[in-house]
């Protein structure tokens, strides 16, 4: 009896690290890598470079919206001046072998005409970066 107990719960143990889920928030790395990701984007998007930053989006449609909104927003706000990253916030997941992780930046840029509050949100799966959002807010953010 003792032996079949004994199995049951190293059958039950094998079974649950099998599925064994870790999840990291702003792990150090992370957050560089976060930052990393930001940098690549603004100096890209410093460049008009649309291209590169629309190879981090799937979806062709995506792409579509993505590349309007940053020519519109371009025509208002004019050129990068300087930005300054405000934020890194990650959430690592990791099951299996599989790992995920989401990044949520927050950084206020400086244009030639207007300032704006600018959020990106990456994910990674398994080292492939995608862009999943980029939102900004200009509203009466008018230069000094």
């Amino acid at each position: 009896m003792k032996g079949l107990n004994l199995c049951i719960v190293l059958i039950s143990m094998m079974i649950f690290s099998c599925n064994n889920t870790i999840e990291t928030v702003n792990d150090s790395v992370d957050i560089e890598k976060g930052k990393i990701l930001t940098e690549k984007f603004y100096a890209n998007l410093k460049v008009n470079d649309l291209e590169r930053i629309l190879k981090m989006i799937p979806n062709q449609k995506n792409k579509n919206d993505l590349k309007k909104a940053i020519e519109d927003k371009q025509i208002l706000l004019g050129s990068i001046e300087s930005k300054e990253i405000v934020y890194v916030e990650s959430k690592r997941i990791e099951k299996n072998d599989s790992t995920f992780i989401n990044y949520s930046i927050g950084v206020k840029v400086e244009y030639s005409n207007k300032n704006s509050e600018e959020i990106l949100e990456f994910k990674t799966i398994n080292d492939n970066n995608e862009l999943t959002s980029y939102r900004f807010n200009f509203e009466g953010a008018k230069r000094d």
